[in-house]
């Protein structure tokens, strides 16, 4: 599991039995639960050739109970309402935001209503790319007009806030204005 870990959502290792269903129920509760990712569960070589014959009786697969969708904090939600509502020129950069149409459509009003352009991360297309307000490919002109950064499901904020060149040196520069606010 280490060696996908940035790339996934949730890893367990079961160590018994026992705890195999316990796991497989999490992993899946986890994935889809928003924001949408992979979860892996590895189960080691000794408990695959294992018998269970002994302790059948003993196994039990947990009831599933769906995963509510994560809400945010209604006092976070009006400080970063505020910030866009008195940006110069706000921006939204959105990757695994959505996994809907209307979760799509959502983003879209979110930036007529805002005046925002929208660039879509690497991972997931969040507004399509003939909407006007799609900027994608503009992003680090973009990123250097705003005032306010609202970023929804990114991962890597920094790599869109900070430019790095692939020289020796590796010399970084930042690309955001230095008093952009930004909201994750």
């Amino acid at each position: 599991a280490d060696l996908v870990a940035g790339s996934i959502k949730w890893n367990d290792q079961p160590v018994s039995p026992h705890y195999i269903a316990d796991s497989f129920h999490r992993a899946y509760r986890m994935a889809v639960t928003p924001p949408h990712g992979p979860s892996l569960v590895v189960v080691d070589d000794w408990l695959q050739e294992r018998s269970l014959t002994d302790i059948r009786s003993t196994l039990t697969i947990p009831a599933y109970h769906a995963p509510a969708a994560p809400v945010a904090d209604a006092q976070a939600l009006a400080a970063a309402a505020s910030l866009l509502a008195g940006a110069q020129y706000p921006v939204i950069v959105a990757d695994r935001a959505v996994s809907t149409q209307d979760g799509m459509n959502r983003i879209g009003e979110l930036a007529a209503l805002i005046g925002a352009p929208v660039l879509n991360g690497p991972s997931r297309i969040c507004l399509p790319t003939n909407h006007p307000l799609n900027l994608t490919g503009n992003q680090p002109s973009v990123v250097a007009k705003a005032d306010v950064l609202l970023f929804l499901g990114v991962d890597d904020v920094w790599d869109v806030v900070y430019s790095l060149s692939d020289t020796v040196t590796r010399p970084t520069r930042r690309i955001a204005k230095p008093d952009a606010k930004i909201i994750t």
